[in-house]
């Protein structure tokens, strides 16, 4: 291997330990858009590494990418690999850097789709993604409005990188201010992916992906509960909702997660020079669970630190009496 090759290998280590979520999400929009039925208009820009002096080999790129190992796996067998394939991961990964895909707090969904004016999620995303392009300024939130898109897999490799949808899109794009009927229209439109694509993603070989665009308009425009467009020249993706076929309601997932110890029997002895004390707790009230999470499983403590206390006055009463 050159010497090139051995950078691309340290740069790639870092890459999937620090960011291997991101990474995860860029290796599985690439598979969907190679091996799509319209890899012509999916596979926009073609990575350079695999590109000849004027066509590439689809068939071998869609065998390299049936071959790659999971992220984590990924990172500790990337000595192993050849130069073509960590060449091809590096453009993916690192040189084709924009857009910046950084993870978002799952607990801030519901709080951004309030500010950003869109109906609260009805379920909880496997991921949530910011996308940032380096070159565009900083934009208010005030211009323009925000709406849900329900993408297929297989176009988020060009619309992201290019900005643009190909002509293999079926119709008018549709826009909602709520989350359910985005999942509905990428359920619909998602095409099932071949057998020998990436298998060893984190979320499976076709999750349902839903963004969550900013709809540029130079004039105010009251938002709407659907939006139709024709192009996406001024449509920009802000946040990237990864949904998987098990995704928990919202709720579930924003109510505590305490658990309440039922009918626990402790008994805990408790010697100290001059105290000696036995406290013992029992669980045979069915309805008041929650002691044992506050008052009751943790009154021994306080007596200890009481007794404690009394020990540590007396010993400094004595010492002054001697003195």
């Amino acid at each position: 291997m050159s010497a090139d090759t051995f950078k691309h290998i340290d740069e790639l280590g870092h890459v999937l330990q620090s960011q291997c979520c991101a990474s995860d999400v860029k290796l599985l929009m690439f598979a969907a858009a190679a091996n799509s039925e319209g890899y012509r208009g999916t596979l926009v820009p073609i990575p350079p590494p695999i590109m000849g002096d004027t066509v590439y080999d689809i068939g071998q790129l869609r065998r390299l990418v049936a071959t790659w190992p999971s992220c984590d796996q990924m990172l500790q067998s990337i000595n192993q690999s050849t130069a073509g394939s960590i060449n091809l991961l590096h453009w993916l990964l690192i040189a084709q850097a924009n857009p910046i895909l950084r993870r978002f707090k799952i607990n801030r969904l519901r709080g951004l789709c309030k500010d950003l004016k869109l109906g609260r999620p009805s379920c909880k995303p496997k991921e949530v993604l910011s996308v940032i392009y380096k070159d565009e300024p900083r934009m208010g939130k005030s211009k323009g409005y925000y709406a849900y898109l329900g993408c297929p897999l297989q176009f988020l490799y060009r619309f992201l990188i290019m900005g643009r949808m190909d002509n293999n899109w079926a119709g008018p794009m549709r826009l909602y201010d709520q989350l359910d009927p985005a999942l509905s229209q990428c359920t619909v439109t998602t095409l099932p992916l071949p057998s020998n694509c990436w298998s060893r993603s984190r979320f499976g070989r076709a999750p349902r992906c839903v963004l969550i665009c900013q709809v540029l308009q130079d004039q105010k425009i009251m938002p709407q509960s659907e939006i139709i467009i024709d192009d996406t020249f001024n449509l920009r993706v802000r946040y990237l909702l990864i949904f998987t076929e098990c995704n928990k309601s919202i709720d579930c997932f924003e109510s505590s997660t305490s658990v309440i110890i039922e009918n626990p029997v402790q008994t805990r002895t408790i010697t100290s020079p001059g105290h000696h004390f036995r406290t013992r707790f029992t669980g045979n009230c069915e309805n008041c669970s929650h002691r044992f999470r506050g008052s009751c499983g943790s009154r021994w403590f306080f007596r200890l630190v009481g007794a404690i206390l009394g020990r540590v006055v007396q010993v400094v009463q004595r010492q002054n009496t001697k003195f």
